[in-house]
């Protein structure tokens, strides 16, 4: 099952913008078609933003989770214009669900979460620990766009049908 999760300014982008109108970067979906997940002192990692982690430890960053966002996130102004970044984050969403359910560690939910403003987007992603979390419960306390969006192996295709439907319908369980 896939849930995703939105926040209003989010809903009101979606209104005003076609968000499948543009097929998303190339350059930063190949980065996530050939990536893989490893596992790493009991915290999942992309294997290929996981040597750009510098000295992140657990130590440094508290628990697991937010080591994983702390090395599982990419600017996708590194690698796209400000028109294509939110389709380029919601397909790498899509493909990274299905890397996800691929490997051994499928089995846990994976979060992915996507912010999106003028100058930025991010996308993050880590799994879903018990007293552990990135964001707020309360996404429309953020002033960017959000997006969360948890996957579970029930529905593995889901998110990828979301994201090529322009996501009409978020913050539904699909």
């Amino acid at each position: 099952m896939t849930t995703i999760l939105t926040n209003k300014g989010l809903m009101a982008f979606w209104a005003i913008h076609d968000a499948g109108s543009k097929a998303g970067d190339e350059k930063a979906l190949e980065l996530f078609e050939s990536a893989k997940f490893i596992c790493a002192d009991n915290a999942y990692f992309i294997d290929a933003l996981f040597p750009n982690r510098g000295n992140a430890s657990l130590g440094l960053l508290h628990d697991e989770t937010g080591l994983e966002c702390f090395v599982n996130h990419v600017h996708l102004e590194d690698f796209c214009d400000s028109g294509e970044r939110l389709e380029t984050a919601l397909r790498i969403c899509a493909v990274m669900e299905e890397k996800w359910f691929e490997s051994a560690y499928g089995v846990n939910t994976l979060r992915q979460i996507v912010s999106y403003d003028d100058n930025s987007c991010v996308y993050r992603c880590h799994v879903v620990r018990e007293g552990q979390s990135w964001v707020s419960a309360n996404l429309h306390s953020y002033q960017e766009l959000m997006v969360v969006i948890d996957s579970t192996r029930s529905n593995v295709s889901s998110l990828g049908t979301a994201v090529e439907r322009g996501l009409n319908e978020p913050s539904k369980e699909t």
